[in-house]
Order: C-alpha cells, then structure tokens, then sequence
C-alpha cells in the first residue's frame, strides 16, 4: 500500500507516465468508494482506471486507499521499494490464516525478514534433499490412516487425493 503522494509521484515520473498527478487518485463516495464497482467486477473496473489514470493509481475501497502499479514499467518499484512506502503487511493479511498467527505477514517487517531469511536457507536443493529421509518414514508411519482415509473416500480425483497426501505430510 502506498503512504505517500511523493512516493507515487516518483515512480510515475521514472516510469515515464504522461498523465497529470491529480488524476491519480480516484475520487469515490466516501466510505463506499470503489466497492460497489469492484463487487460488479473487479477486472474491468481495474482495466478502466489503468486506461484513465495510467500505471500508478490509488482508488478508495471501503476505509482503504489501495494503490495500484500495473504493468511492466512500474513492477520494479514495487519489488524494489522500502517497507516504509509499500508495506506488504496489509495487502498479505488474507495469508495469515496460512501460515498461522506470529508467522510471516502476522509479524512485524524485522521479524518478517528474520523469518524470511530462515524460510529461504530452508528451501534450497540441499536442504530439500535432507527432508525427503524424514518424508519417507513420516509417510511409512502413517500408511494405514492413509489408506484408511482413502478407502472411506471411494473413488476419488488423483490430484484431490495428491494434495490430502501433502498435507498429510
């Protein structure tokens, strides 16, 4: 989420947009904003204001401003761009529930990037490779319940008993 009009107003000049800083922010009914157009799809209500207002754009949806940067010419900013002007942590709440609360995007942006650091030294090849021991008797272990849950299933999607299988583990 964008904090700040000077942030903006930066990207959009080295991103070489023509059109005129005021236009920028949508003005919506108060409260309301954009959410009646959003709930009426969210896709064409996106390509309309990208048309009108260009690649860097703010509209108000219900008591938030969210800022959009869209296309290729401003996706660097967002990647590149401090914590203080584009804070992830609210538009990555929904995720909260997937890694549990304390973790991840439920944390502040320290510990989120201790946490990060942690998960990435985790997940590289040789990593990977010293877990598939500890899969194989976790898998070992628990065939019966497997099987078991599997057969009170019947007949089921290979990619839906696939991902039960992952979870299991």
């Amino acid at each position: 989420m964008m904090r700040t009009n000077r942030r903006r107003i930066k990207i959009a000049i080295e991103s070489g947009a023509s059109r005129e800083i005021r236009s920028w922010e949508r003005k919506e009914k108060p409260l309301v904003g954009g959410l009646m157009r959003f709930l009426k799809g969210p896709i064409v209500m996106l390509r309309e204001e990208h048309q009108k207002l260009g690649s860097v754009f703010t509209m108000n949806l219900v008591n938030r401003k969210i800022t959009f940067l869209i296309g290729p010419e401003v996706s660097t900013h967002f990647f590149n761009a401090l914590e203080v002007d584009l804070s992830q942590q609210e538009v990555y709440q929904f995720n909260v529930p997937t890694f549990g609360h304390g973790v991840v995007f439920d944390v502040d942006y320290s510990i989120r990037q201790e946490q990060f650091r942690f998960f990435i030294a985790s997940l590289r090849v040789n990593k990977l490779k010293g877990y598939v021991d500890q899969m194989v008797v976790s898998l070992i272990e628990r065939q019966e319940q497997l099987f078991d849950f599997f057969s009170a299933l019947g007949d089921v999607a290979f990619a839906y008993a696939g991902h039960n299988v992952v979870l299991e583990i």
